[in-house]
């Protein structure tokens, strides 16, 4: 609330070279909340994430929290076993997921039988000022639709404790089945902060989103690190080298997190 306020329209995203302001990002966020209250998420939920690198995932996030859900952070690589898996273990009640990967989280939901709410999304929908969404399978829910249709319907907001989950990040499962970390409203707080006082990163800064958005390094050190210094996150779906180099040039970006295998496909 308090970065919206300071950023107004200033662009808090940017979906590949598309800006988005932070007010309508949480317009965005608080239609999609609403929505979701609508049919039936509530406290302590858990909602499953299963996209790429797209202005959605934190939409959802935040939605997520907006309403003291649990927000469940899927590898977009997951097959439907593994998905499944992550959203038993979790007992996830609801999942957002790419259009591109629906086949996969549609064979994963039938055995999940928790599973009462399903919303989709495409990676085009906010990449364009003038983007509409395509609509959404039988049985589920457009995001982009559902956040638009409940635009300043009131809903139960929740402030959670800073010992409460935000966030269940799995394990890679080396050693036995994947385990779902649980990350509290103040780890992900404290930690964002970190990057952010210790990179001295500030609201003129440009932060380059290449780590994916579903491990802790993508969750602190850009979702946090955009909301904690009011500095616009760009991200563009899925890692190409050539495409970030544009990206990286066309927004003249400052700073960013990546794994070392990123920056040597940059620098090729």
């Amino acid at each position: 609330e308090q970065t919206v306020d300071e950023l107004g329209e200033r662009p808090l995203l940017h979906s590949f070279t598309t800006p988005l302001g932070a007010r309508h990002v949480a317009e965005l966020v608080d239609g999609l909340a609403a929505g979701m209250q609508s049919l039936g998420v509530r406290r302590g939920d858990r909602i499953g994430l299963y996209l790429q690198n797209d202005p959605q995932y934190m939409i959802a996030m935040l939605a997520a929290w907006r309403l003291g859900a649990i927000a469940l952070a899927c590898n977009p690589m997951l097959r439907d076993r593994e998905l499944a898996h992550h959203l038993q273990d979790a007992g996830a009640t609801a999942l957002v997921v790419l259009d591109d990967l629906y086949e996969i989280a549609q064979r994963a939901a039938e055995n999940v039988p928790d599973m009462r709410l399903v919303l989709t999304t495409s990676r085009d929908d906010l990449r364009s000022a003038g983007a509409s969404p395509q609509g959404a399978p039988p049985g589920t829910h457009d995001l982009i639709m559902l956040a638009r249709q409940h635009a300043g319907v009131p809903y139960e907001r929740v402030a959670p404790d800073p010992g409460e989950v935000a966030v269940l990040t799995y394990t890679s499962g080396t050693t036995g089945p994947a385990k779902g970390a649980m990350n509290t409203h103040g780890n992900i707080a404290f930690a964002s902060r970190v990057y952010r006082d210790w990179m001295g990163v500030r609201a003129d800064d440009t932060i380059l989103g290449i780590a994916p958005l579903y491990h802790v390094t993508g969750l602190t050190g850009h979702i946090g690190l955009a909301v904690a210094s009011g500095a616009p996150l760009i991200l563009a779906h899925r890692f190409d080298p050539a495409q970030v180099a544009e990206l990286v040039e066309h927004h003249r970006a400052t700073v960013t997190v990546a794994a070392i295998t990123a920056y040597v496909a940059l620098a090729n």
